[in-house]
C-alpha cells in the first residue's frame, strides 16, 4: 500500500503540477492582454491628445490671420479717417478764405 499511496502522491503532485501550469498560462495571457490593452488605451490617448494640438494650432493660425486683417482693417480706417479730415480742413479753409475775401470787398 506504500507503493500506490506513493504513486497516489506522485499523480496528485503531477496533476497539481499541471493545473498550476495552466494557471501560470492562463494568467500569463490575461497579463499580455491587460498589457497590450493599456499600450492601445496610451496609443488612443495620445493620438487624441495630437488631433487636439493640431486643432488648437490651427485655431490659433485663424485667430492670427483674424487679428492681423483686423489690425488692417483698423489701420486703413483711421487712414481713410485722416484723408477725409484733411480734405474736409482743405474745404474749411477755403471756405474761410473766400467768405475773409466777400468780407474785405463788402467792407
Amino acid at each position: 500500500m506504500n507503493v500506490q499511496n506513493d504513486s497516489d502522491k506522485s499523480n496528485n503532485t503531477q496533476t497539481e503540477i499541471k493545473r498550476l501550469k495552466a494557471t501560470i498560462d492562463a494568467l500569463r495571457s490575461k497579463l499580455e492582454n491587460s498589457q497590450a490593452d493599456k499600450q492601445q488605451s496610451i496609443q488612443r490617448a495620445v493620438a487624441g491628445a495630437n488631433d487636439e494640438i493640431i486643432q488648437l494650432k490651427e485655431t490659433i493660425i485663424s485667430l492670427r490671420d483674424e487679428l492681423e486683417n483686423t489690425r488692417f482693417d483698423k489701420q486703413e480706417s483711421m487712414q481713410q479717417a485722416v484723408v477725409f479730415a484733411n480734405k474736409e480742413i482743405k474745404q474749411l479753409e477755403g471756405t474761410v478764405i473766400s467768405l475773409r475775401k466777400q468780407l474785405e470787398q463788402s467792407c
